[in-house]
């Protein structure tokens, strides 16, 4: 039997191995060798899919075109003919990032993937590229390619930072991300990252990280991993010494000069009965046209421009009993939010927030049993808007009203964002302990973010830099307060696949 006829063999597992790859800044020989070294240890190992760093030839940090101009290579040079014909020994889908020169003559900093025939399947240039040298990728790119085992989709590292670029490759129908990455560790990120964006699309999703350190750039603590449909980890490089693989295996390799440890993370994804990679449709009651036409509201002014408009304190409440028992216990400053969850609601109740709010000039923002909104105290009215969508304004800020299952999905702050929202608030009749921990990761999507739920209660920020945005979490009985900075204006990617997204074209 041939190796591309034992890939259409349907097995209970698919063998995927991750290389962790010190890729030494200016020696793109002896980087290619240890790629090519690991590729051929994944391979008799029995790996069917393999996927190295982003970079991973050249080193990552260059200041300028000129400076990274003796390692690129083009889409068919050295390093894709070696890839290609090691796919094919192996009969094995091969992936890899380098800087790649475009026969335009720009530079991109991309990811390839060779199938086991060694034909070149996919291309991904990253969509925020690093500025003093690579060009943008396109907004539409060829990168999902199909596999005996499902579709399979490439990214390349910071692109998924973008919560609509994992999106367009699940709606292109991949069960598999392949993301070749240099990203440092910070705090809890990017781990938590990437399992928010497999849970939220339902796939899975492996990150090969790089090791080692250059110029200021330190990925000696770096992971790679993979993700399941369910946002937890299935195996991590490094892992614990005992039972910290979490499903996986380390293979490592020699170390070279004796520096960062490189090696192979394996792990066995399942397969189902018909031998393809299952993943959860989270697809399913999505409303392109209700976020086309969030999209399309026009930001209000809410300020003459270039007036600051300061900071707003977010409070989100578990309330777990009485309205009054509950805020006696509380300081709340004047001129501030609070989020209470959803529940029914009974008149007096109403009357009091009402009349609370008014005397301490608060706004008190809930929902009712019959899947309504409503604001008391200082701001009492909600605006029903195109497409079903509930808006507050209070005054400096907008704030958008939606429920969890919306919320989860990234479109909903992505349009939110278009719309010049500053805000968005999700007032919940119950939330598991699971969806509490992805409420404080929503803010990623560069929007700040209030949940409450009797439960617990969630307020987030947007993240500065590569690291985890602020966030505080209380237990039923909780009020949990982040001041909000409202001059923080959110980036609007322009570089997106629409069509796919929303249906339309940019």
């Amino acid at each position: 039997m041939t190796a591309a006829a034992e890939l259409l063999r349907p097995r209970r597992a698919l063998r995927l191995a991750l290389l962790h790859l010190d890729a030494r800044r200016g020696r793109p020989a002896e980087n290619r060798q240890a790629l090519l070294d690991l590729c051929d240890q994944a391979g008799s190992r029995g790996a069917s899919v393999i996927c190295a760093p982003e970079m991973c030839l050249s080193g990552y940090v260059f200041d300028s075109r000129q400076a990274v101009e003796p390692h690129v290579e083009t889409a068919d040079g050295p390093t894709a003919q070696s890839l290609a014909r090691t796919a094919a020994r192996w009969g094995a889908y091969v992936c890899a990032g380098w800087a790649e020169r475009a026969q335009s003559g720009l530079f991109f900093n991309s990811a390839f993937a060779f199938g086991p025939d060694g034909r070149l399947l996919a291309r991904r240039r990253k969509l925020r590229a690093e500025r003093r040298w690579a060009a943008d990728g396109a907004a539409v790119q060829d990168d999902v390619f199909e596999t005996p085992w499902g579709r399979v989709g490439l990214l390349v590292c910071a692109d998924v930072w973008l919560g609509l670029l994992p999106r367009a490759a699940a709606l292109k129908g991949a069960a598999l991300l392949l993301v070749p990455a240099n990203w440092p560790p910070t705090a809890s990120f990017p781990l938590d990252l990437w399992r928010l964006r497999a849970w939220e699309n339902g796939l899975w999703l492996a990150v090969a990280n790089r090791g080692g350190a250059e110029a200021g750039f330190d990925c000696t603590a770096a992971q790679s991993c993979v993700v399941g449909p369910d946002g937890q980890v299935s195996a991590v490089w490094p892992g614990r010494r005992q039972g910290g693989f979490h499903g996986g295996f380390q293979d490592p390799a020699p170390s070279r000069d004796g520096q960062a440890p490189e090696g192979l993370l394996l792990a066995d994804l399942p397969l189902d009965a018909d031998g393809r990679l299952p993943f959860v449709d989270r697809s399913a009651g999505r409303e392109p046209e209700r976020w086309r036409r969030l999209a399309a509201g026009r930001p209000k002014n809410f300020s003459p421009p270039g007036r600051p408009r300061g900071r707003l304190v977010v409070h989100a409440a578990a309330l777990d009993g009485q309205v009054p028992a509950f805020l006696e216990l509380k300081s709340c400053r004047p001129g501030s939010l609070i989020l209470l969850p959803r529940r029914s609601w009974r008149a007096e109740e109403l009357d009091f927030l009402a009349a609370w709010g008014r005397v301490r000039r608060t706004t008190f923002v809930g929902g009712s049993a019959d899947g309504s909104f409503f604001a008391r105290g200082a701001v009492s009215a909600v605006r029903l808007c195109d497409g079903g969508w509930t808006i507050l304004d209070l005054g400096p800020a907008r704030a958008l009203l939606t429920d969890w299952a919306t919320l989860a999905q990234p479109e909903t702050a992505a349009a939110a964002v278009k719309a010049g929202v500053d805000l968005l608030l999700c007032p919940q009749t119950r939330l598991s302990a699971q969806d509490l921990f992805w409420a404080r990761l929503r803010a990623v999507d560069q929007l700040p973010v209030a949940v409450a739920a009797p439960e617990g209660a969630v307020v987030s920020l947007p993240p500065e830099g590569h690291g985890p945005g602020q966030a505080v979490y209380g237990r039923a009985g909780r009020l949990v307060s982040l001041a909000a900075d409202l001059d923080r204006r959110p980036l609007v990617e322009p570089r997106l696949d629409y069509g796919v997204i929303f249906g339309v074209q940019a």
